[in-house]
């Protein structure tokens, strides 16, 4: 047992991971559930219409639980703007697909939780180009 944790603790952590990982299986099980009930002319449309192709849906599916909070947790992180969602949606929609689409969330995860340096996130982010780029909240009068 790491110092500083009861044993309470460790249960309470462990039961939320738990949780968590059939709550993130329920949702990958809907979603498919509701895709495989489209036909594939409107499957194809629909992919059309949010900017994906079908190679990438597994990928989105297995991010679905994870890629919406990873990326508001980034925002903030970032001191990001949230009024860009208003001013720029495509480029919001741009920054959600790269992020539903990523293959390095749990280094990501890891990158939250540790509280690592502000700018390593370059090394892994395929949004970072993007964040770069956008004005930080704090200097928005």
């Amino acid at each position: 047992m790491e110092a500083g944790y009861s044993m309470a603790d460790r249960f309470r952590a462990i039961k939320a991971s738990v949780k968590r990982y059939f709550d993130d299986a329920a949702i990958r099980r809907e979603l498919r559930e509701e895709l495989a009930s489209l036909g594939n002319g409107d499957l194809d449309r629909v992919l059309a219409d949010i900017g994906l192709t079908r190679e990438e849906m597994e990928t989105v599916i297995l991010n679905a639980p994870r890629s919406r909070m990873l990326l508001q947790s980034m925002l903030r992180r970032l001191d990001l703007d949230r009024r860009m969602a208003l001013m720029a949606p495509q480029l919001v929609r741009n920054i959600e697909r790269r992020c539903a689409t990523c293959g390095n969330q749990k280094e990501c995860q890891d990158w939250m939780d540790k509280g690592s340096p502000g700018d390593t996130y370059r090394r892994f982010c395929p949004n970072a180009a993007t964040f770069d780029s956008l004005p930080r909240a704090s200097r928005m009068v």
